[in-house]
């Protein structure tokens, strides 16, 4: 059965080589082309405005740049009209949204418009319910989580199912040198994803491990904060800022890491603990996301137990880890296949 989908999202890559911009949505993308074929995608606010291809999928952007409060009501009644009658002119059978925010809000007004089914996959911190969320509610999307974890604070809105991300193999590295880093830590620096404590593992293993090698990847707010903190704890030899990279700089680091330290507070899902697995990289995390749904990955509750486990997989001999097959992107697109065949019944 042939099905025109309408993708809504806050923002998407600019172009094909563009790999840092929500890379778990460009997998879903690739993945379901081979599937269903190229679709239509409206993306709010990242790049700017125009359209464009993007592989084999067709990209309006608004171009919007993440306008404050009463810039997004007067754009939003600007832009609906016009929304409406590309709707009209793509006769779409489906509306996939991603972010419980305007994306959806947008994807829900336009759902009923031509009444049709809305899926609505919440992403991050998203999950809660402010407002905007509740008024979403109202239209009765179907809800999608992407791990048991977060299932659980969203279950009570409504219909929901979780359908994780998955992995391929397009951006990963052909040739690994393990061991070249010991420990590295992938996220934005930021509050929630709490990257300052690598420094006080780091400055506690240094003790037994002078020749400790650890590496941040990601850029942030609070970057300058941790150079500083890093120099003052005397590791500035051990520790490596490396910034945001593209996607495959992004594995390759990990792949060459014995251990893969993730500190958030919160994730939606984690898509870097399946990478980290997938490439043999040891994930030590807190239980937020799917982290504490896989047997492999290591959960601590304190900066005093990551410690521990660091340092005992870095006397030893590091385990190989094997691929999570549950988390194959091949398996996220026919969850999703099966549930828009059910809408669409």
């Amino acid at each position: 059965m042939s099905k025109r989908i309408l993708y809504i999202t806050p923002g998407f890559p600019a172009d094909e080589s563009d790999s840092t911009c929500i890379p778990a949505l460009q997998e879903f993308l690739l993945e379901i082309s081979k599937n269903l074929g190229g679709q239509q995608i409206i993306s709010l606010n990242y790049p700017g405005v125009g359209d464009y291809k993007w592989f084999e999928h067709s990209v309006k952007s608004l171009g919007w740049n993440n306008p404050v409060k009463v810039q997004k009501v007067w754009l939003l009644n600007f832009a609906l009209p016009a929304l409406q009658k590309f709707v009209d002119e793509n006769s779409f059978d489906l509306i996939h949204s991603f972010w419980m925010t305007d994306a959806s809000l947008i994807g829900a007004k336009l759902a009923s418009y031509a009444q049709v089914p809305h899926v609505v996959t919440i992403m991050g911190q998203d999950v809660k319910p402010n407002l905007l969320f509740k008024r979403i509610l109202r239209s009765k999307p179907k809800l999608i989580a992407l791990s048991a974890f977060q299932e659980r604070l969203v279950r009570s809105y409504g219909q929901t199912a979780v359908i994780p991300w998955g992995l391929s193999d397009h951006w990963f590295p052909r040739e690994i040198n393990k061991g070249e880093v010991d420990i590295v830590t992938v996220g934005s620096l930021i509050d929630v994803k709490r990257p300052e404590q690598l420094l006080t593992i780091v400055a506690h293993l240094k003790n037994d491990f002078p020749a400790i090698r650890a590496a941040f990847i990601g850029d942030g707010p609070n970057r300058k904060f941790l150079e500083n903190k890093s120099i003052a704890l005397g590791l500035q030899d051990n520790i490596e800022f490396l910034g945001e990279l593209n996607r495959s700089d992004v594995l390759g680091h990990i792949a060459k890491a014995k251990l893969l330290f993730h500190p958030s507070r919160y994730e939606g899902f984690g898509m870097v603990i399946i990478e980290a697995l997938a490439l043999g990289a040891q994930p030590i995390a807190y239980s937020t996301g799917v982290a504490g749904e896989i047997d492999k990955v290591i959960i601590i509750n304190s900066t005093d137990e990551a410690v521990q486990v660091a340092g005992s997989y870095l006397a030893g001999k590091l385990p190989a880890l094997q691929y999570h097959s549950d988390y194959a992107i091949s398996k996220t697109v026919e969850k999703y296949k099966r549930l828009y065949n059910k809408l669409l019944e």
